[in-house]
């Protein structure tokens, strides 16, 4: 999974990163997969890079519900 996260440049990270933090923390990891995947146009990136964006945006995810738990007392 972080191999294929290594093939995403920074811009498009940071753009799953802002697309992800407007995502409810409750939602499951794949309707967050799902949502970022459709969003990217077959005929600019392949399969390939379509799924390392997916694996980034519930990574990111990951992240958030962490930073939840954490704030919470």
């Amino acid at each position: 999974m972080t191999k294929r996260i290594s093939k995403l440049g920074p811009g498009d990270r940071s753009s799953i990163r802002w697309l992800v933090g407007r995502i409810h923390v409750a939602e499951t990891d794949e309707a967050v997969r799902e949502n970022i995947t459709k969003r990217a146009n077959p005929l600019l990136f392949t399969p390939g890079y379509i799924k390392a964006a997916g694996d980034y945006a519930v990574k990111v995810h990951h992240e958030n519900q962490g930073l939840v738990k954490r704030m919470r007392f």
